[in-house]
């Protein structure tokens, strides 16, 4: 005789379980910390001949800066600065296109010269605000600070600026919640309508991925338009829709894919993904808690839209980006899965 699970009795218990897992959205907010932001000081400074002998102002800056960045950071576990060497302009142009770093202090060539005949030079503080406009503002205050103390003149240039209408940078997490749910829901909801037919051939897989697509294409345009027309982003339309329609495709055939061969394994693994990885997969890595860097940052595939929504809203990318090309390969092999399966379900149909 079959037990019946009394749900008046199972409620608090479900409580529990959900609002324990839903803390694990917020909890990487909570709990992170700056931790070795990579920035650099760079002095392009030439120097001067005076009667004296060579005289260059900038090395000795840069010295006193490094310095005092040192000493501070070593006081602090973990550090919440680390500084990368980098040498000459072009080192400099390639660390900030690379995204090996967050900010530069920067000595112009003229520092001397400019000095010793009068002048009032400045030393450029350069932050990539695009890749975190939260990062942006804590560097900014930091170097600001030291400034101050020393009585160093800064002038701040922003890269890839964040713009009025975007949400104070928030825009990008805004897009992938939204994107990310709604890829989720419609996954489990084809993977479990194909199930339930008879078919399970290529035919009704191929069917199946058809719709998939069909769902993205509906899912980009109407994530689009909620950011463009009710939110009042500042976005671009066209490549904002063109992304994501790709990117959730992918995304909705790796889900699909791993479903396609146990239903039940994969909707634990992404809906643990999802809880765990909603809100980490936008924040910045050297933010994340330890665990979350170590154990939850390396598998949680959606990060990979997260990057390249951030990619297009602030940093200038096409609809091809870094975070493009890794989907297209999670989105193939999810295909492949998808398809392969239809043999699994024709070996068990012959036993």
């Amino acid at each position: 005789m079959k037990h019946k699970v009394d749900l008046r009795l199972m409620a608090p218990v479900i409580a529990i379980i959900i609002t324990f897992a839903i803390s694990l959205v917020i909890l990487p907010v909570i709990k992170g910390e700056a931790k070795e932001l990579p920035i650099t000081i760079v002095s392009l400074d030439q120097g001067m001949t005076t009667p004296q002998g060579a005289v260059n102002l900038g090395a000795q800056i840069a010295a006193g800066i490094s310095g005092k960045l040192d000493a501070a950071m070593a006081a602090k576990d973990p550090a919440p600065l680390k500084l990368v060497e980098i040498t000459d302009q072009e080192q400099l142009d390639q660390a900030f296109k690379d995204r090996e770093i967050y900010a530069a202090v920067l000595i112009p060539a003229d520092f001397t010269s400019q000095k010793l005949t009068g002048g009032s030079p400045s030393v450029k503080v350069i932050i990539d605000e695009g890749r975190s406009k939260a990062v942006a503002t804590v560097l900014s205050t930091m170097i600001g600070s030291m400034s101050q103390e020393g009585e160093l003149p800064l002038t701040i240039e922003y890269l890839n600026p964040v713009g009025p209408d975007m949400a104070n940078g928030n825009a990008n997490m805004f897009a992938f919640i939204i994107a990310w749910i709604a890829t989720q829901i419609c996954s489990i909801l084809l993977v479990r309508g194909f199930q339930q037919g008879l078919d399970q051939s290529v035919v009704a897989k191929s069917k199946l991925i058809l719709m998939a697509a069909v769902t993205a294409l509906v899912i980009a345009v109407c994530v689009t338009f909620i950011l463009k027309v009710e939110f009042g982003l500042g976005i671009d339309f066209g490549l904002t829709f063109g992304f994501l329609s790709l990117a959730v495709f992918c995304l909705m055939m790796l889900v699909i894919g791993i479903m396609s061969w146990s239903f039940t394994g994969g909707a634990i693994i992404f809906v643990t993904l999802m809880l765990l990885g909603l809100v980490a997969s936008n924040l910045p890595y050297e933010i994340l808690p330890t665990f979350w860097q170590n154990y939850v940052y390396p598998w949680i595939p959606m990060r990979f839209m997260g990057d390249g929504i951030k990619e297009i809203f602030y940093m200038e990318g096409g609809i091809w980006n870094d975070g493009t090309k890794v989907l297209a390969w999670l989105g193939a092999a999810g295909i492949l899965l998808t398809l392969l399966s239809s043999l699994k379900k024709e070996k068990e149909a012959k036993e």
